[in-house]
Parts: structure tokens; sequence; C-alpha cells
């Protein structure tokens, strides 16, 4: 692999124990190497070197993943797209893009800017468009926008066997054969190597308005959306924060407001239109709506440098969340206090939005009566929440009760026919609630598909499919 790529790969213990952690609380795995391919032909060498000796191979984007998808738990190869990060084309007329995986959301829309186009999913800071294909991620405006399954057009793919493929046209509909492009969204690198994808641009909305909505109760806020969603009102942004995350966002960001932000369940909204009356509209509706649930006075901001700062309440909740690590619970005589080690274990479900506000006032019933800190942060307005449970991963009774603590979170989301993960992924982190979910015959379909794919095991293996081992 060395004589293959030169100075383009690394050995490097620092360099390989970074890579081989991701955002996640799950533990690190070191690859053996890591290297930066510059082309197609460089990744089926890559390939060949890999299935001749048997070695894993784990797409790397820039590691802001969840559930452990680029850790490296067997060694192997970590194949980094650092240097594919190219715009490869911008196509105005029929609003779409092609590029390569490297390249982050933040910066496709840099270029995107020059055309009047953007590309509105914005998952983790500086994730990469491949890691979003992925995972299937989608972030704050999936409300409106959808997730990458409604985005991507098309992929470009080299398979375990080293054969490259396309999955389908630029066409924005198509009947013609299986849609394999979908299967290759969210399959977390483990049934081929995504080279190019061409997705969905749109135009930047004109007109953009934003509020913060306080709430007297969590489960007040989750009703208030459910009743926004079932009026069809063209909404850009729905999210929802308890008053732990606000208390957290206080802590962590004293001067971002002059006056500290009220510490109650809060509602983020954005409307984007194309006329001020289409805004004017939707406010009013969706006044009278919060107004219904007891929501305290809402107030629309429409300066830009206001929605930034408003929105920066919201992106920031999860590097927020250490902020309450001296916060002690109460009401229990076996209080967890976190300490100068607390790390986040950052979990998410996503339920039929009718059983939202059930879900979150059962978990937060559940979290009282743990002791844990954990702040809910939730893209309402498609039923998906996160918490951030705070925890010192060197106290096994912390580890312990939060493991309890997301297998409950878990069970619950199931039992209201939701799912263990509405965005972050299955990785290491949710392998064995995928079975109760799918049920075994789906499994067993899923464990075949990878067989016939990568028959020695090669992609990025232990993650995704339960009950495979590194050896097929």
């Amino acid at each position: 692999m060395v004589e293959l790529y030169g100075t383009d790969c690394s050995t490097e213990e620092s360099i390989l124990e970074l890579l081989g952690k991701d955002y996640s609380h799950h533990a690190a795995g070191r690859p053996d190497i890591v290297v930066y391919p510059k082309s197609e032909e460089r990744i089926i060498q890559t390939l060949s070197i890999c299935s001749k000796y048997l070695l894993p191979i784990i797409p790397y984007g820039s590691g802001t993943s969840l559930e452990g998808h680029t850790t490296a738990p067997t060694g192997g190869v970590c194949l980094n797209f650092k240097y594919m990060t190219k715009v490869l084309n911008i196509n105005p007329l029929d609003m779409d893009v092609t590029v390569q995986p490297g390249l982050s959301w933040n910066k496709l829309n840099r270029s995107l800017a020059e055309h009047g186009l953007y590309f509105p999913l914005d998952a983790g800071p500086d994730a990469t468009i491949g890691g979003m294909v992925a995972t299937s991620a989608s972030g704050t405006k999936a409300v409106r926008y959808g997730t990458m399954k409604e985005n991507v057009l098309s992929l470009r793919v080299i398979l375990a066997s080293g054969e490259v493929i396309r999955t389908s046209r630029r066409a924005r509909k198509s009947v013609s054969g299986y849609d394999i492009t979908k299967l290759f969204i969210s399959s977390e690198g483990t049934l081929g190597i995504v080279t190019q994808i061409t997705l969905k641009v749109y135009k930047i909305p004109p007109f953009r308005v934003a509020a913060l909505i306080p709430f007297s109760e969590l489960s007040d806020g989750a009703k208030a959306v459910s009743e926004i969603i079932n009026k069809d009102i063209s909404i850009g942004m729905v999210e929802l924060m308890d008053d732990l995350m606000i208390k957290a966002i206080n802590i962590k960001f004293p001067t971002l407001f002059s006056t500290k932000i009220p510490e109650k369940p809060t509602l983020y909204l954005e409307f984007t239109g194309n006329s001020q009356e289409q805004l004017e509209y939707q406010q009013k509706e969706v006044s009278t709506i919060c107004e219904k649930f007891g929501s305290g006075f809402v107030s629309f901001v429409s300066e830009e440098k206001e929605r930034e700062r408003l929105f920066t309440v919201r992106k920031s909740a999860l590097f927020a969340a250490p902020a309450l690590r001296n916060m002690k619970s109460t009401g229990k005589p076996d209080d967890f206090c976190t300490t100068s080690n607390t790390d986040v274990w950052t979990t998410d479900v996503c339920v039929p939005i009718s059983n939202l506000a059930r879900c979150m006032a059962e978990t937060q019933a559940d979290l009282k009566a743990s002791g844990m800190i954990a702040p809910i942060v939730s893209h309402a307005g498609d039923g998906n929440f996160h918490l951030f449970i705070l925890l010192d991963r060197t106290n096994p009774k912390e580890v312990s009760a939060a493991r309890e603590l997301n297998s409950r979170l878990i069970k619950r989301a199931l039992d209201m026919d939701g799912t263990c993960t509405g965005e972050h992924g299955v990785g290491i982190g949710k392998r064995e609630y995928v079975e109760p979910e799918l049920g075994q015959g789906t499994v067993e379909l899923m464990r075949n598909i990878k067989r016939m794919m990568d028959p020695l095991n090669i992609l990025n293996p232990g993650k995704k499919v339960p009950g495979l081992n590194s050896k097929l």
C-alpha cells in the first residue's frame, strides 16, 4: 500500500489515532494505514490489495458520524477522501450538481451561491457529501426538503469487485430497473465506495423569517408542531429544545444575546417564501397555533444577522451540552454528577409525529427517574429527536445507566411504530436494534445483499448489518 500511494498515505500513530475516532462516545478503532486517493483508479487498486490480503477498508469523510461508522475495530485501511473534493458540474437550468465525496456541504454551498442556488441539507459541521450519502443524513431542513434519499439523483460507485457502476441518470424521475441509488444511500460504506454524487439543488429563498418561541412544557411545543404540520404550512425549519438544552446554551454562550434566553422548552422556527405576504400569512397561522398551546410572546426576526444568531442557538446544541457537567440532578439518593471526564452519548430516535409529544414526555420522566443529565433536541417537524446523555466514561455505573437509558428510549420509539435511528445511522452502536425493528426476514435479506455484493466482507465490516462476523 505504501508503494502504491507513496507520500499520499500515513502510518503515523497520531494520525491513525485521530482517524480511528468519530464524534461518538464509541471506543476508537485504529486503522493500520490511512491512504488518500485522488482518482477512481487508485481506489480500484486499493480494493484489489484489500481483497488479496482480506484487509478491511473504511471510507472516511470528516469523521462527524455519531455511531462509530468510521472506526476500524479490526484494523485495516482508512480510505480518506481529503483530496477528492471537486465540484464536477453545476447545472443551473436543471438545478442539480455533481460532486466528489470529500466535499463538505458548506463548501458546496459557497460554490452554488454564485448561481443563486443552495443545497439545504445541513448535517454536522463540515460533514462531507459522501458521508451524508452513507448515513442518509438530513439535518434541520428535512421537514421541507427531505433527507439525502429524496435529494440524490445518481451515484457513481466502485463495487468490492473493482467494477464501476452508475446507479441512474440525471432525470428527475425514472422507473427503469430497481432503485439502486437508494440501496447505496444509508449503506454506510458496506456495499461499495461512492466516488461521485449528483444532487438536487434549490433556489436560495428570497425571504426568510425566524423565531424562538418558549413553552411551559416540552410536550406543548410538540403538540403545536403537530398542528403546524397538519395545517400544511410551508415551513423551512421546526426545531424543539427542552429547558435543559437552553440552560446549557446560556452557560456555553453567555454573550450570544444581551439577556439570557428564558430557560424554557423552546421552538425554533424558520419560514421561507417568495413574497413578504406569504411569510406574513405563515407567521399569523403559526402564532395562533402556538398561543393555543400556551406559548410565550411570539416575535419574528427577518434581519439576516439576527436570524443567524437565533439559529446558532440550535446548531450549537451538541457542543453546548457538556457545559452542564457540574450540574446535579435532584430527588435521587444516587444522583450522577459528571466530572472533567465528561463524554456525550448522542442518540436519536424518530416516531410518527402524532406520537412525538407522548414519546418526549415519557422520555423526560425516564430521565428524571434515572438521575442522568441529558438535554433533548428535536427535528420536531419529522418526529425525530436526540438525547445528549452526559456521562463519565471511566465510571462503569454511569456507562451502564446511559446504556440502559438508550435501550429504553429505543424500545419506547419502537413501541410507537418508530425507528431506532432517524438520521444518525446504525454503525456499530445500534446493530442490536435493527432486527427488533425490521424483523428477522428483512435482516436476513440485508445479510444476503451484503454477502452477494461484498463476499469477502472487506467493506466497512461490522457496521450496519447485524449478525455478520468479520469473515463471511
